[in-house]
């Protein structure tokens, strides 16, 4: 795979990754927990509870520690698998393994969110962590294995 196809497409993710996160809160949050420019810096805008983030003096960061770990890791994961020799070994591996180690992967954060809403059992900041990047982890390998889909013949 050639490097300008790697950066077209972690160009791509990072845009497409923000467009979409905007777009899904705008269309299932309720009207009072929709995207508000004079939201940021006050709470995250992914869950609206300043204690799931980081503070920088009194500016709240604009995502909770499970979205930036998600991000973080899915583009750390995208460039890491891409651009290193563990691609030949992610290409060799079945794709129904593969798909397996990637549902094991992201199953904690859906288990974790899962309880939140249902159960109302409250999450820690290292359960955000650990299942953010799980999941960030789960859904590069995911990424990779399309870019060789589409990109290698």
């Amino acid at each position: 795979m050639n490097k300008k196809a790697v950066l077209i497409s972690l160009i791509l993710g990072i845009l497409s990754t923000f467009c979409i996160f905007i777009i899904i809160m705008q269309l299932f949050l309720p009207k009072e927990l929709s995207f508000s420019f004079d939201l940021i810096g006050k709470v995250p805008i992914c869950n609206r509870n300043a204690d799931s983030t980081f503070h920088i003096g009194d500016f709240v960061f604009i995502l909770c520690w499970r979205c930036t770990c998600m991000i973080g890791f899915y583009f750390i994961g995208l460039a890491i698998l891409n651009l290193s020799k563990l691609r030949f070994k992610i290409k060799s591996m079945k794709p129904a393994l593969l798909f397996i180690l990637c549902c094991f992967l992201m199953f904690p954060l859906i288990i974790d969110g899962s309880l939140q809403y249902f159960c109302t059992i409250e999450s820690t900041n290292f359960r955000r962590i650990l299942t953010g990047s799980l999941f960030g982890i789960g859904i590069s390998l995911l990424t990779t294995q399309l870019i060789f889909f589409l990109f290698e013949k």
